[in-house]
């Protein structure tokens, strides 16, 4: 009996999808799709930003301050508390003591139902974040470590990152990813990627990587307003740094695909994110001892179709070359890749090629004293930035 229904089944859908030529059967015509169609659903159409309003910190006077860790858990709090269908999950989140890290300090005793520790099982947790959201919910997911991404890149690179666009834009995927570099620790080669190379390979992904907490905040809001997966990079070392924040106000945005000049300068374009933002202001300020005005750009977000390439130009205007400042080591740097694209763009401003500064490409060392050489360094970046000023004089 099954096996006549499966019969019928088949022979119906032969019906419907094809007809005979010459004795063969071939697709319909009018059931092919128009090859126009082809990029719709990669990622949302952006309607869910359609009134967002944004603010920078120059927006406000008020001010208090946390620690980066405190703002993590600050928003994500506030979230919880806003909207029922968020929810956190990974290992160890739901520890009273805020997770491994303190990332979700408070929290648990908040908001026990929705604070889930899971088994060491990412690439589980993920597939179920993303099946979640799929169904409605708005899953926040800690991978402890970015190494950890790689057990679950079938779920996180096949499935999340994939999905709207394999379903015909017929779903959306709002899933943010939370994780931690760990570059400075000492935990060794599996426990200190830095993920942006990785993810940026894969489309579907915005990514983002907050130097300091009032970015994250905001770009945190953003992220859980988005209806496609996003993955926001953290730094273990700028857990314990104090930064100014917004007094009482956990509620604004800033735009995913903006980047922030930190400081204007007219000899050299220098681009950054993360904890490298911070390192890059060291080296502008002994470059400024020597007579050279560096202009330090935070890219904030990193996913390569949504790069702020109009900031990036403007600023080329004025200095004429630029170098890329990154930790990650060279063959998983996001550097080459920009600088093609801004080449490309802005070719008839340029003095020089560009150039691009990333860790060793090696396995981060577990020594502490290895590791701090595998990085750049202060010294590295002023290497560099003077090496290209002289070029154009």
């Amino acid at each position: 009996m099954l096996l006549a229904m499966a019969h019928k089944a088949v022979l119906t859908a032969r019906e419907a999808c094809a007809r005979p030529v010459d004795g063969k059967l071939v697709t319909r015509e009018e059931l092919w799709p128009d090859p126009k169609t082809i990029q719709i659903g990669i990622r949302s159409d952006g309607s869910e930003f359609k009134n967002a309003v944004y603010h920078e910190k120059e927006d406000f006077s008020e001010f208090t301050t946390l620690s980066y860790s405190e703002a993590i858990a600050a928003v994500t709090g506030r979230h919880l508390e806003q909207d029922a269908d968020v929810f956190v999950l990974g290992e160890e989140v739901a520890n009273f003591g805020g997770g491994p890290y303190g990332a979700t300090k408070g929290l648990p005793q908040k908001f026990p139902s929705r604070v889930l520790n899971t088994p060491i099982s990412e690439c589980g947790f993920s597939g179920l974040g993303g099946g979640a959201a799929m169904c409605g919910l708005k899953p926040v997911i800690e991978i402890m470590f970015p190494d950890f991404a790689l057990v679950a890149a079938d779920q996180l690179f096949n499935q999340i990152g994939k999905l709207r666009h394999m379903y015909g834009n017929s779903t959306d995927m709002p899933v943010v990813v939370r994780t931690r570099i760990a570059i400075g620790c000492g935990y060794g080669g599996q426990h200190s990627m830095d993920p942006v190379g990785i993810f940026a390979l894969f489309s579907g992904w915005h990514i983002v990587s907050p130097s300091n907490a009032f970015d994250y905040v905001g770009l945190f809001n953003a992220a859980m307003r988005c209806k496609d997966p996003v993955v926001v990079i953290e730094h273990h070392a700028l857990y314990p740094r104090k930064f100014e924040i917004l007094k009482d106000n956990l509620d604004y945005l800033i735009p995913l695909g903006k980047a922030r000049v930190v400081q204007a300068g007219k000899d050299i374009t220098l681009l950054c994110y993360g904890i490298s933002v911070s390192l890059v202001q060291e080296a502008a300020a002994a470059l400024a001892a020597q007579g050279i005005s560096a202009e330090v750009i935070d890219l904030r977000t990193l996913s390569l179709f949504e790069l702020d390439y109009e900031t990036i130009g403007e600023s080329l205007k004025k200095t004429n070359v630029m170098a890329i400042i990154e930790q990650a080591p060279a063959s998983m740097t996001l550097g080459p890749r920009i600088a093609c694209e801004v080449q490309k763009r802005f070719f008839d401003y340029l003095d020089a090629p560009i150039e691009t500064l990333g860790g060793l490409d090696i396995p981060n060392p577990v020594s502490r004293r290895l590791e701090a050489v595998a990085v750049p360094n202060s010294q590295a970046i002023q290497n560099l930035a003077l090496d290209l000023v002289n070029r154009k004089r």
